[in-house]
C-alpha cells in the first residue's frame, strides 16, 4: 500500500521539534501538552511506512492507551478533526475501531465511534473510488469513472468557499499541475454536493473551463454516503484505474503529490 506522504511526516517532525521529544514507549505525564508531544514523536516514527504496517502500529498504539481518554482526544483531534493538517483517516481508522469495541469506552459513545469506523471505511487508500453521476452548468451528465485521466483530482466544493478558491488559485499558480490540467494527464473533478443549486449556478462561470465542474443531480453522495465529506473542500487524489491515492487530504499534500510524481 502507499507510503505515508512524506510532506505529511515533514510537517510532524517540525511539530515535534518545537517542544521536547519523549520516547514513544514511556507513559505520559498528566498534562494534554506531553501527550500531544508523545503522540507527535509517535506520527514521526511513521515516515516511508507503508499503511498497513502503519495499521498495525496505530493499533498498538491503542492498546497501549485504550484507557487514556486525554490520549483518546488528542488522537482523534490530530487524525480526523477535519481542520487538522494531519488529519488522515487511514490512520485513524485502527485507533477508531479499537474505541468502537473496547470495554472502556462509554455506552453513550460506542455508537458515535462505530459511525466513525464505518465512515473511515469509506473509499480507503489503494480501494476504487465510489462512482457517481454529475451533471454540468451545461446540463451534461458525466461519471468520474468516464473521466479519463493519469491522475483525478476529486473536490467537493461550495461556491464563494475562500478555501475552495485558495486551492484552485494554488493550482493554478503550480506550473506543473496547471500544464498537466491543460495536456489532460491530470483531470479536476469539481462536484457541488448541498441544495442551492441557484447559488452555484451563479458562481460555476467561475470555474476554470479546463475542469469537469458540476452538481450532484441526485443527491447520492450525501443521503447515499458514498464519500465522508465532513468538510469544504474535500480533497481526492485518484490514479488511473480510480484507486484512491489521497484522501480528505490538506490541499499542501496533494500539491506535493503531484508536483513530484507529475515532474
Amino acid at each position: 500500500m502507499r507510503r505515508i506522504c512524506s510532506i505529511l511526516c515533514l510537517l510532524l517532525v517540525l511539530t515535534a521539534c518545537s517542544g521536547k521529544r519523549k520516547e514513544a514507549g514511556r507513559a505520559p505525564s498528566g498534562s494534554s501538552e506531553s501527550r500531544e508531544r508523545l503522540f507527535v514523536g509517535f506520527l514521526s516514527s511513521l515516515q516511508g511506512v507503508p499503511y498497513d504496517k502503519a495499521g498495525e502500529k496505530m493499533r498498538e498504539w491503542f492498546d497501549r492507551y485504550e484507557k487514556d481518554t486525554a490520549m483518546t482526544a488528542v488522537v482523534t483531534r490530530y487524525l480526523y478533526d477535519p481542520s487538522s493538517p494531519y488529519r488522515n483517516e487511514e490512520l485513524y481508522l485502527p485507533f477508531v475501531h479499537g474505541l468502537a469495541l473496547s470495554e472502556y469506552t462509554p455506552d453513550s459513545l460506542r455508537q458515535a465511534y462505530a459511525y466513525d469506523e464505518r465512515m473511515c471505511s469509506l473509499n480507503r487508500v489503494n480501494t476504487g473510488a465510489a462512482d457517481f453521476e454529475f451533471e454540468t452548468l451545461g446540463g451534461q451528465r458525466l461519471t468520474l469513472y468516464g473521466i479519463r485521466a493519469r491522475y483525478t483530482l476529486l473536490l467537493f466544493s461550495n461556491p464563494d468557499c475562500t478555501a475552495c478558491k485558495d486551492i484552485m488559485d494554488a493550482l493554478s499558480a503550480n506550473d506543473v499541475i496547471s500544464g498537466a490540467i491543460l495536456d489532460g494527464s491530470l483531470a479536476v473533478v469539481n462536484v457541488y454536493i448541498d441544495g442551492d443549486l441557484a447559488a452555484w449556478r451563479r458562481y460555476a462561470v467561475n470555474y476554470p473551463p479546463s475542469w469537469h465542474s458540476g452538481f450532484d443531480p441526485h443527491g447520492v453522495i450525501r443521503s447515499d454516503v458514498l464519500y465522508n465529506v465532513r468538510a469544504i473542500p474535500s480533497l481526492y487524489l485518484l490514479d488511473e484505474g480510480k484507486k484512491v491515492i489521497l484522501k480528505d487530504a490538506p490541499g499542501v499534500e496533494v500539491d506535493y503529490y503531484l508536483t513530484n510524481a507529475l515532474n
